[in-house]
């Protein structure tokens, strides 16, 4: 009589690759993947470990959808709340809707992510330069009538450059009248 346990007639391979398969079933990070192969051969082969979970993620699929969907909705609308709140306080600072738009438009092109950056940049771009006088007048610009000043100062040409330094201190300081 036959042995039915017998491996005297089993080819090698045959051998290796049950050892393989009883290995990676039994291995907690390949069982489940080896399970689904299982599971793939043979679609009607019970295997309850596989077959509750699938039923499970099936009934809980709708629902992490709709959850998913809300959580996005929220996000939009938290986003499109503060996008609102920086085109207020824009408006607030004296900024038109057109201004608004234009910074908005320089966010996208110039890629600059805060509002406030891009409204001192639209602010410098549409700033013109301040027009050079054509005449200055800083009020009656005489001589000392005494060579004591002169002398003071060191000569005519000391007092010269003294006077010229405080007329441009002057003119940085914005005190001076123009025509």
């Amino acid at each position: 009589m036959s042995d039915q346990n017998s491996l005297e007639n089993v080819d090698p391979v045959d051998i290796e690759l049950a050892a393989l398969a009883k290995k990676l079933s039994n291995d907690p990070a390949t069982r489940k993947d080896f399970l689904r192969l299982v599971k793939k051969h043979n679609p009607a082969q019970p295997i309850p470990e596989l077959d509750v979970e699938d039923r499970i993620s099936a009934l809980a699929a709708p629902h992490i959808q709709k959850v998913a969907k809300l959580e996005a909705d929220l996000l939009k609308r938290d986003v499109a709340g503060r996008i609102e709140e920086k085109r207020s306080a824009l408006r607030e600072q004296g900024y038109s809707r057109d201004d608004v738009a234009a910074i908005e438009k320089l966010m996208v092109e110039k890629q600059i992510p805060s509002h406030d950056t891009a409204a001192s940049y639209f602010k410098m771009e549409k700033q013109t330069a301040t027009p050079t006088p054509t005449s200055l007048q800083t009020g009656v610009n005489t001589l000392p009538i005494d060579r004591k000043a002169i002398k003071e100062a060191g000569g005519i040409r000391n007092w010269s450059r003294m006077e010229a330094h405080k007329a441009a201190d002057e003119i940085l300081k914005g005190r001076v009248k123009l025509h």
